[in-house]
């Protein structure tokens, strides 16, 4: 009788995947961390310790991406230990490693993180100290609970394939969107400042057009130093937008 992966199996790459990053090498990186998260399965799939660490060291070589999106590699090394072709899981990790590094860097540390924060501070600012927990509790939910599982269910159901399926989730439009509300908000964030510092720009029935005026202007001047960023040295533009935030904040 076959051997095949169950939900058992899984959970126990699921739980094992918080731990992936425990074992880091400057030589290696994640090669340990890879080696013990399908340690179980491997061994399942295993009819010897000979086979067994045969298989174990296939995965002894470098690797290194996102720890989210390296449950897509967990998924697809399920569905190819179970097929008999664990062969293959070498060179699909380093076919999509690099890719998904970018991406799930780009997703998970540099947009979704930096969002969430954006909002907790938000709501710090207007006293809710419950905007901290915000941060914590969503971005843990999205990526430490859901993104870990999701990944791998994903891996194992559509196997090497899965890497259109990703495509097709559009991710980068999710970037590109999260991005621009973001500059939206640090501008927000800014006028939050303005107001609980020195109760300026106060926002009432009698000076609401005043109030959206300077709003939408330092909205216009983050957007504007951001695009900015992009066609000269990062550092000179932040220091331009840094020093005249700060006039503004003195100014005023």
């Amino acid at each position: 009788m076959n051997k095949r992966i169950t939900l058992g199996d899984i959970f126990k790459v699921y739980f094992r995947s918080f731990l992936y990053q425990n074992v880091l090498n400057e030589k290696y990186m994640q090669n340990f961390g890879f080696m013990f998260v399908l340690y179980p399965v491997l061994k399942k799939f295993s009819n010897s310790v000979e086979e067994l660490k045969k298989e174990l060291m296939i995965h002894f070589e470098y690797f290194n991406t996102n720890p989210y999106f390296a449950s897509f590699v967990f998924g697809v090394s399920l569905n190819l230990i179970e097929k008999g072709e664990s062969n293959k899981i070498k060179k699909f990790k380093f076919e999509t490693m690099t890719s998904l590094a970018g991406l799930g860097d780009a997703l998970s540390w540099g947009i979704i993180k930096s969002f969430l924060a954006l909002i907790g501070m938000g709501l710090i600012l207007f006293n809710h100290i419950e905007g901290f927990l915000i941060f914590f509790v969503i971005y843990n939910l999205i990526f430490n609970i859901f993104f870990r599982f999701f990944g791998i269910v994903m891996g194992y159901k559509y196997g090497q394939r899965v890497i259109f399926k990703i495509a097709e989730l559009d991710l980068q439009k999710m970037i590109s969107l999260l991005k621009q509300s973001g500059l939206f908000l640090t501008g927000m964030l800014f006028y939050i400042l303005l107001y609980t510092k020195y109760k300026l720009l106060e926002w009432n029935s009698k000076h609401y057009v005043i109030s959206i005026f300077y709003f939408l202007i330092i909205s216009v001047i983050v957007y504007f130093f951001y695009n900015l960023n992009k066609k000269v040295i990062p550092v000179v533009s932040f220091l331009i937008y840094f020093v005249i935030i700060v006039f503004i904040y003195i100014k005023f």
